[in-house]
């Protein structure tokens, strides 16, 4: 059982380093990429800006994002409460 144990809590490190490499690879992208825009000219950072708003799904996203961010300070309420006021 100790063998069994102990190899899981291994798998478990081995998987959020992976995990945790992943996510320091993609920050370093983000940067990169992050840099590359605010050193473009302001046209052509709008033009950039203007191709992202045109992807549908994009658009979308970043809504909800800016909704996020704009309420995340208000009160949660439970979803059972939620769906019964929708339902009324």
């Amino acid at each position: 059982m100790l063998n069994i144990n102990l190899g899981k809590h291994l798998w478990r490190r081995v998987t959020k380093k992976k995990e945790a490499n992943r996510m320091v690879a993609m920050d370093a992208k983000a940067e990169v990429f992050w840099m590359a825009f605010k050193s473009l000219p302001k046209k052509e950072r709008l033009s950039v800006i203007e191709r992202l708003l045109k992807d549908k799904e994009f658009k979308e996203d970043l809504i909800d994002i800016a909704i996020l961010e704009q309420r995340y300070e208000e009160p949660s309420r439970p979803l059972a409460s939620y769906i019964a006021e929708k339902k009324s």
